[in-house]
């Protein structure tokens, strides 16, 4: 009897043991398979990136949209707050196809804004610094291995209390080969920070300061781009006078951690008037004939919002001015426009505008840039546009009117996540890797 109630005990123990082994391995387990981004999740280990050892959450086919086009990241406003978005094109300049099926990004939990995407290409892999916030702005990153799916890093902020303006990869500098320039919490000014790896980043000296008390910077200056010419770094920056006005300017420096001078033409992109006009009378969907008091504030070619109290908008173009109170828009009207509700048409100006992405054609500067609330104020809620600049020096820019908006605006009537507002560019050659081919 006793030797029975021993084994039976031993059977139990035996029992309990071997339910506490699979309990921990299924725990195990259910830790290894739930981890939130394989990607990086050692700071110090980026091979799952580089070469041929890609995440497998990383996919190396990219369709035929996409392949040897540029990327250009972006973020939108609409029905769900700021998010980032994709967009392709065959040329940095014009024909943007904006990529549902890609868009929005993964925005990080417990943020309600999620904007301005800096894009690098870094050897095989593709970073992605971008600011986001509920209340303080951080720096947080995405990683992809082909440009078009991210992944949110897991041990992101990389930057607390940052926001990215700017960043740079230079790969022959192996002590700083990530560069970035951006605004610290309660400092006024740029600042320069620099990585090793894209992840730990260092504090570097403060680089820019905002401008003297009045001028048209001297109430904050953000950086937006930065472009490396022989051994001059040119670094561009959104500019606010002490009235908010949004102008935009640039600095130089012989090395990324300056000191950076202003340019004597500052600002090199500046604010300009809207042209408004009243409808002279009502307009019926699907017209194209406007009536205004005086069509001479506009130009054939020229990019134009139509829109009235109600809410209503639509981006269109002027196809022809037949005569002085007469406007022709390229398209025919989506949806009517009547006086009784203030129907206007407002012509593409700037009058908050600062660059975001900036390159070089030959002896041509380029500049994609962000008209910022141009038009709040019309009853409508949208806010952000983008518009292409170009010219032979930077200090003798013009807006190139049949290229923009560069990124594809509609109407009111579209509801989508992003139609109010696609701004804040950033651009980045997709290639393939089994391929010689690359983009110019």
């Amino acid at each position: 009897m006793l030797t029975e109630f021993r084994f039976r005990l031993r059977v139990i123990g035996m029992s309990y043991r071997l339910s506490v082994i699979v309990f921990t391995l299924v725990c195990l387990l259910l830790f290894v398979g739930c981890s939130p981004n394989t990607l990086l999740d050692d700071p110090e280990d980026i091979s799952a990136v580089e070469g041929e050892d890609r995440d497998e959450a990383h996919s190396d086919v990219v369709s035929d949209a996409h392949l040897g086009r540029w990327l250009g990241l972006y973020n939108g406003f609409g029905n769900q707050g700021y998010m980032l978005a994709i967009a392709s094109s065959d040329s940095r300049s014009a024909d943007w196809t904006l990529d549902d099926m890609h868009s929005p990004i993964q925005r990080p939990s417990g943020t309600s804004v999620c904007s301005s995407p800096k894009a690098l290409l870094c050897g095989k892999k593709y970073f992605m610094y971008a600011t986001a916030r509920s209340w303080d702005s951080h720096t947080y990153l995405w990683t992809s291995s082909n440009g078009v799916d991210w992944l949110l890093y897991s041990e992101s902020p990389v930057l607390s209390y940052v926001a990215v303006g700017a960043v740079h990869y230079d790969p022959s500098n192996p002590e700083q080969p990530y560069k970035l320039w951006g605004l610290k919490k309660n400092t006024s000014g740029v600042t320069y920070y620099h990585s090793v790896d894209g992840i730990a980043w260092l504090e570097g000296a403060k680089v820019l300061e905002i401008g003297e008390p009045g001028s048209w910077d001297a109430k904050k200056i953000t950086p937006q781009a930065i472009y490396l010419e022989a051994d001059t770094w040119y670094l561009f920056y959104e500019g606010r006078d002490p009235h908010n006005f949004m102008q935009g300017g640039v600095a130089m420096a012989a090395t990324p951690e300056g000191p950076y001078e202003r340019s004597p033409d500052n600002p090199i992109i500046r604010r300009e008037a809207h042209a408004n006009q009243a409808l002279g009378r009502n307009a019926a969907e699907g017209e194209r004939s406007l009536d205004v008091a005086d069509a001479s504030v506009f130009s054939p070619g020229q990019p134009v919002v139509v829109f009235d109290a109600t809410g209503r908008w639509e981006f269109n173009r002027i196809e022809a001015i037949p005569d002085p109170q007469t406007i022709l828009v390229e398209t025919p009207l989506r949806q009517p426009y009547a006086t009784a509700l203030r129907g206007s048409v407002r012509s593409w100006a700037w009058a908050k505008v600062y660059p975001t992405v900036v390159w070089k054609e030959g002896n041509v500067w380029k500049m994609i840039c962000t008209c910022f609330d141009a038009y709040k104020d019309i009853y409508s809620g949208v806010c952000e546009a983008t518009g292409l600049i170009s010219g032979s020096s930077l200090s003798d820019l013009a807006w190139d009117y049949a290229l923009s908006p560069v990124l594809p605006m509609g109407s009111s009537l579209d509801k989508d996540w992003d139609h109010a507002s696609r701004e804040n560019m950033s651009v980045v050659p997709n290639i393939t890797w089994n391929s010689e081919e690359s983009l110019p």
